[in-house]
């Protein structure tokens, strides 16, 4: 049987240990929502036309999405699936030390862009756009990804170690991918269940109030 006592004493070890990477990629994501939101108010005019030109189209968007929604998942999940590969391959990699925070200030960057222009445009109806079409499967995105370049960064910051010095008392090399590649199917596996939420739930949510949002 599982020990959930010792696992979950295992895993505050690991976040309190590894605190300041965790912060760095907090903070990246939190400087790349910010920056996204402020990207809407410098939008030009024609730029702005486009976009709202995108959104009166919306609802036969969701239409497609939903009777081809088989398609639509499987590239999401493949989408996903490559995305952790590339963070993988990053982790593996001294360069993942300087990348990694970089992607996740591009994935804030666009959920903040994509919030902020919902709402500067429609007001209350783009905050409950934004909350039914973009909220429910960030629940399980956004973890994945934080998680995704914490253990990303914790493996490239062990390799470093590796390379600058030895250590007698460190775990061997072939244990350690094996652990780190797990841990990234963890992570892997909640971007899966984000993509059956964008695929299945989210379209739903959105026709269900696509007369009252306007769309």
């Amino acid at each position: 049987m599982i020990n959930y006592g010792y696992s979950m004493h295992k895993l505050n070890y690991f976040f309190r240990r590894y605190s300041l990477f965790l912060l760095l990629i907090l903070i990246s994501l939190v400087v790349g929502i910010i920056t996204g939101s402020i990207a809407v108010k410098v939008l030009s005019y024609q730029q702005k036309e486009e976009l709202v030109n995108y959104l009166g189209d919306f609802s036969g968007e969701v239409e497609k999405l939903i009777v081809n929604r088989q398609v639509v998942f499987k590239e999401l999940v493949l989408s996903n699936l490559k995305f952790v590969f590339v963070l993988w391959l990053l982790g593996l990699s001294l360069v993942g030390i300087v990348f990694i925070p970089l992607i996740i200030f591009f994935r804030g960057f666009i959920l903040g862009f994509t919030v902020g222009f919902l709402v500067d445009e429609m007001f209350f109806k783009g905050f409950l756009l934004a909350a039914i079409a973009i909220f429910p499967q960030n629940l399980f995105m956004l973890p994945s990804l934080l998680l995704g370049a914490l253990f990303c960064l914790v493996f490239a910051f062990k390799l470093s170690i590796r390379i600058v010095g030895q250590n007698d008392h460190a775990p061997n090399f072939s244990t350690v991918i094996i652990n780190y590649s797990l841990l990234m199917c963890m992570s892997a596996g909640l971007l899966v269940m984000a993509a059956v939420i964008e695929t299945y739930l989210t379209p739903l949510l959105i026709s269900l109030f696509s007369n009252f949002l306007g769309t």
